[in-house]
Protein backbone atom coordinates (compact mmCIF):
# COMPACT_ATOMS: atom_id res chain seq x y z
CA UNK A 1 0.00 0.00 0.00
CA UNK A 2 1.34 3.34 -1.15
CA UNK A 3 0.84 6.21 1.36
CA UNK A 4 0.86 10.17 0.33
CA UNK A 5 1.06 11.05 4.35
CA UNK A 6 4.23 11.82 5.10
CA UNK A 7 6.13 13.98 7.16
CA UNK A 8 10.25 15.27 6.76
CA UNK A 9 12.57 14.79 8.87
CA UNK A 10 16.42 15.94 9.39
CA UNK A 11 18.97 13.35 8.64
CA UNK A 12 20.98 14.02 11.90
CA UNK A 13 18.24 14.43 14.38
CA UNK A 14 19.06 11.81 15.98
CA UNK A 15 22.43 13.02 16.97
CA UNK A 16 21.84 16.49 17.74
CA UNK A 17 22.78 17.53 21.12
CA UNK A 18 18.84 18.24 22.04
CA UNK A 19 18.01 14.65 21.04
CA UNK A 20 20.94 13.48 22.89
CA UNK A 21 19.45 15.19 25.98
CA UNK A 22 16.18 13.08 25.46
CA UNK A 23 17.89 10.26 24.45
CA UNK A 24 19.84 10.54 27.84
CA UNK A 25 16.97 10.71 30.44
CA UNK A 26 14.72 8.52 28.55
CA UNK A 27 16.01 5.12 27.65
CA UNK A 28 18.44 5.56 25.06
CA UNK A 29 17.94 5.24 21.53
CA UNK A 30 14.31 4.12 22.33
CA UNK A 31 13.64 7.84 23.19
CA UNK A 32 14.09 8.92 19.62
CA UNK A 33 11.94 5.85 18.07
CA UNK A 34 9.05 7.45 20.39
CA UNK A 35 9.94 10.74 18.86
CA UNK A 36 9.25 9.52 16.02
CA UNK A 37 6.05 7.61 16.36
CA UNK A 38 4.74 11.13 18.65
CA UNK A 39 5.24 13.17 15.76
CA UNK A 40 3.33 10.63 13.18
CA UNK A 41 0.77 10.80 15.84
CA UNK A 42 0.65 14.49 15.95
CA UNK A 43 0.48 15.12 12.68
CA UNK A 44 -2.33 12.12 12.22
CA UNK A 45 -4.14 14.38 14.57
CA UNK A 46 -3.45 17.84 13.11
CA UNK A 47 -0.61 19.24 15.31
CA UNK A 48 -2.68 18.76 18.55
CA UNK A 49 -3.49 15.61 20.31
CA UNK A 50 -5.85 15.81 23.43
CA UNK A 51 -3.85 13.85 26.20
CA UNK A 52 -6.86 14.76 28.75
CA UNK A 53 -8.51 12.26 26.98
CA UNK A 54 -8.34 9.21 28.85
CA UNK A 55 -9.01 6.88 25.68
CA UNK A 56 -5.57 8.93 23.57
CA UNK A 57 -3.47 8.93 26.19
CA UNK A 58 -3.72 5.22 26.12
CA UNK A 59 -3.51 5.32 22.59
CA UNK A 60 -0.38 7.20 22.88
CA UNK A 61 0.99 4.89 25.53
CA UNK A 62 0.06 1.82 23.51
CA UNK A 63 1.59 3.21 20.31
CA UNK A 64 4.77 4.01 21.90
CA UNK A 65 4.99 0.70 24.33
CA UNK A 66 4.90 2.68 27.74
CA UNK A 67 3.11 1.00 30.54
CA UNK A 68 3.15 3.46 33.07
CA UNK A 69 1.68 7.07 33.17
CA UNK A 70 4.90 8.60 34.79
CA UNK A 71 7.36 7.02 31.77
CA UNK A 72 5.18 8.85 29.51
CA UNK A 73 5.09 12.19 31.42
CA UNK A 74 9.00 11.69 31.34
CA UNK A 75 9.42 11.34 28.15
CA UNK A 76 7.09 14.62 27.36
CA UNK A 77 8.81 16.74 30.01
CA UNK A 78 12.59 15.98 28.58
CA UNK A 79 11.07 16.91 24.98
CA UNK A 80 9.55 19.99 26.42
CA UNK A 81 12.62 21.14 28.12
CA UNK A 82 14.59 21.17 24.62
CA UNK A 83 11.14 22.97 23.06
CA UNK A 84 10.41 19.63 21.09
CA UNK A 85 7.05 19.90 22.02
CA UNK A 86 5.24 23.18 23.91
CA UNK A 87 5.72 22.22 27.50
CA UNK A 88 3.59 24.88 28.01
CA UNK A 89 0.53 24.15 26.45
CA UNK A 90 0.87 20.00 27.70
CA UNK A 91 0.92 21.49 31.26
CA UNK A 92 -2.29 24.09 30.81
CA UNK A 93 -4.18 22.45 28.20
CA UNK A 94 -3.27 18.54 28.63
CA UNK A 95 -2.53 18.53 25.17
CA UNK A 96 0.47 17.87 22.76
CA UNK A 97 1.69 19.88 20.30
CA UNK A 98 4.63 20.99 18.59
CA UNK A 99 5.05 24.59 16.85
CA UNK A 100 6.79 22.56 14.14
CA UNK A 101 4.15 20.60 13.58
CA UNK A 102 1.47 22.87 13.55
CA UNK A 103 3.51 24.80 11.04
CA UNK A 104 3.84 21.97 8.88
CA UNK A 105 -0.01 21.15 9.26
CA UNK A 106 -0.78 24.81 8.38
CA UNK A 107 1.03 25.06 5.24
CA UNK A 108 0.03 21.47 4.02
CA UNK A 109 -3.75 23.20 4.34
CA UNK A 110 -2.51 26.14 2.58
CA UNK A 111 -1.00 24.20 -0.19
CA UNK A 112 -4.33 21.86 -0.71
CA UNK A 113 -6.63 24.96 -0.58
CA UNK A 114 -3.97 26.67 -3.05
CA UNK A 115 -4.40 23.11 -5.60
CA UNK A 116 -7.85 22.94 -5.07
CA UNK A 117 -8.91 26.48 -6.51
CA UNK A 118 -6.10 26.44 -8.89
CA UNK A 119 -7.50 23.39 -10.15
CA UNK A 120 -11.50 24.93 -10.81
CA UNK A 121 -12.22 25.99 -14.50
CA UNK A 122 -11.81 29.51 -15.60
CA UNK A 123 -15.52 30.29 -15.38
CA UNK A 124 -15.71 29.60 -11.53
CA UNK A 125 -12.45 31.48 -11.00
CA UNK A 126 -13.87 34.65 -12.62
CA UNK A 127 -17.08 34.26 -11.02
CA UNK A 128 -15.46 34.49 -7.47
CA UNK A 129 -13.30 37.60 -7.73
Amino acid sequence: MKSSKFFTVPYDVAHTSEMRYVRKRCGGLIAFGRWMALLGIMYEQDGKVDLKDPVMREVVMDELEIMEDEELDALLDALGSVDFVSAQVLAEHGVLTSNGVLQQVAYKRERSAAGKKGGESSDKKGAKQ
